[in-house]
């Protein structure tokens, strides 16, 4: 569950950064960059969509352009070899019938490559959803557009009213057509084969309310049976907990392939007297599901320790919920000594309300253990939005003089350009990314450890493009990219400063061993390599190989990190 926490404040304020000369780089692990090229007018990269034969394709999307008559996109398909240089690439035309496409995604299948795309047709107040087949030599559509979503709903706005998931093994892939206009939670879902062709599907109904119950996530399993994580809401989904209890419940339901006309299978998961604030779930090689995530003792958006349980679909058997608190010196790891030994005395003391407890974490990952535990991977993640009176700070304020000659107004004293309730009040968004934590935990719920990778980062109205973190998973290792300040390198500071991710930011590779050891170093200086390493795009492209990615206005290039 994210969270978004608001503030008000008159006035524009900036701050920078100082860096210091770092040198690269750690013993075993070597850093190889590709050549810079220069990225297509108006683009900007979407993601890596997958690896082959040492190499790897991206997708850009192409944004039209001022005198454009239409606002859709176009993707252009790159592929780079291991030498992460550009191979081809290719500008794909979405128009269908003298109409316009919109881009979903491109995603690959058994080693086939797809873009799947959208379309609105306005005669019918229909919208469809296509596959359309990539030719890998050449990057061009083949002539073969697949129909495999349809939805009866005006869509003037032509948004995308589809979800899609693919098995862990990428063999199916299960489509979800939205029916926001039933009285239930009703929809239809399809599930087809690596050339998208149709192995089951189901008009289906959840057995609640559409204003009580909310999808969290969808899953498919390697056979072809599909799994949705929802939240019941008994007071309203704004309502999450009433004299102190929860007012909500996670839910998984499944739809199998072997029961096409029984009732879904529903497993909820309750903690009794305690909160479940994130939950998350992976679905193994064999078919069964990890669950983690966590609990809170005083509330929806705190976490004081994880649970844990297994689901068997086959048999219907869920093993009982673990739930095993963090160590107080986790908990605590970022508070002054002064509020530590607050903390710990309150721990003593079994004082709930002032017990510590760590708020707006974030599961990105879920990594089964070979024993049948898992590893989970959070961050903490949240916005502030900030509102600032642009009246009140005219004189001097930048944005002043931009609305008196953009408007012309001879009231522009008190014009409101964002029309916010006839206020001044202009919001800023701040995206706050900071620590990563990762908790190991056994087959049977305990702990064996958890590890903090300290960071904080923060950037205003930019959607945190350069923050956040890259992961790979090497041998029994856990390793993480992301942009930090030099300072905060240093042992013996225990307090971090803020980092806005620029050209002035050390790239920091943190190293998680399987004893739950950090071992955190700089690799290289953004400025020195003249990009900016954007952490999100990164990804593992090999056993021992992560592809990273930088751009510089529209300069880019792509490196490769290889642990040894």
């Amino acid at each position: 569950m994210k969270h978004i926490v608001f503030f008000f404040i008159l006035n524009v304020y900036a701050y920078t950064t100082f860096a210091q000369p770092i040198d690269a780089l750690r013993s075993n692990v070597q850093t190889v960059w590709g050549s810079e090229y220069e990225e297509p007018t108006n683009a900007s990269i979407k993601k890596i969509v997958a690896t082959e034969g040492g190499g790897f394709y991206a997708l850009r999307e192409r944004q039209g352009g001022l005198l454009s008559s239409t606002t859709a996109t176009k993707p252009i398909i790159e592929f780079y070899n291991s030498k992460m240089t550009l191979v081809r690439h290719q500008e794909l035309d979405l128009d269908y019938k003298g109409k316009t496409r919109f881009l979903k995604d491109v995603i690959m299948i058994q080693r086939r490559l797809w873009l799947l795309s959208y379309f609105y047709n306005e005669k019918h107040a229909k919208t469809y959803l296509f596959a359309q087949e990539i030719d890998k030599t050449t990057l061009k559509l083949m002539k073969d557009v697949i129909k495999i979503g349809e939805q009866d709903e005006t869509n003037r706005n032509r948004t995308d009213v589809f979800t899609t998931a693919l098995s862990p093994d990428s063999s199916k892939i299960v489509v979800f057509n939205q029916q926001p206009n039933a009285k239930q939670e009703g929809f239809s879902l399809a599930v087809y084969n690596a050339d998208f062709t149709e192995i089951w599907s189901k008009n289906a109904k959840l057995p609640y309310k559409k204003s009580n119950f909310g999808v969290e996530n969808y899953q498919i399993d390697n056979n072809g049976n599909v799994y949705l994580l929802g939240i019941i809401y008994t007071e309203g989904s704004n309502r999450l907990e009433k004299h102190g209890k929860a007012t909500y419940q996670y839910d998984i339901v499944a739809y199998r392939r072997d029961s096409i006309q029984a009732e879904p299978k529903e497993y909820k998961i309750d903690l009794k007297d305690r909160f479940v604030s994130e939950l998350s779930f992976k679905i193994t090689n064999q078919g069964e599901l990890l669950c983690a995530g966590f609990f809170s003792e005083k509330g929806a958006k705190s976490i004081k320790g994880s649970c844990f349980f297994k689901i068997n679909p086959t048999t219907s058997g869920m093993t009982t919920i673990n739930t095993r608190e963090f160590d107080v010196d986790f908990m605590t790891a970022n508070l002054s000594e002064k509020s530590k030994q607050k903390a710990k005395q309150a721990v003593a003391n079994n004082d709930r309300a002032n017990e510590p407890e760590l708020f707006d974490y974030s599961i990105d990952h879920l990594i089964p253990r070979s024993d049948g535990g898992v590893i989970m991977v959070a961050e903490q993640y949240y916005i502030d939005e900030r509102l600032r009176n642009t009246y009140a700070n005219n004189w001097g304020n930048p944005y002043y003089s931009v609305f008196n000659s953009a408007f012309n107004s001879p009231y522009s004293n008190f014009y409101d350009p964002y029309n916010r309730s006839n206020s001044n009040n202009r919001p800023d968004y701040y995206f706050n990314y900071n620590d990563i934590i990762v908790i190991n935990i056994r087959p049977d719920g305990e702990i064996a450890w958890s590890a903090r990778i300290p960071k904080r980062q923060m950037s205003v109205n930019d959607g945190g493009i350069n923050s956040s973190y890259a992961m790979s998973v090497v041998a029994d290792k856990l390793y993480f990219i992301y942009n930090d300040d030099p300072k905060n390198l240093n042992a013996k500071q225990q307090k971090l400063n803020v980092e806005t991710p620029d050209k002035y930011s050390v790239v920091t590779l943190a190293e998680v061993n399987k004893e739950g050891q950090v071992h955190r170093e700089p690799l290289f200086q953004n400025k020195d390599k003249g990009i900016v390493v954007r952490p999100k795009i990164g990804r593992q492209v090999g056993k021992r190989d992560m592809t990273i990615y930088g751009e510089s206005g529209r300069r880019y290039r792509f490196g490769v990190l290889s642990f040894e």
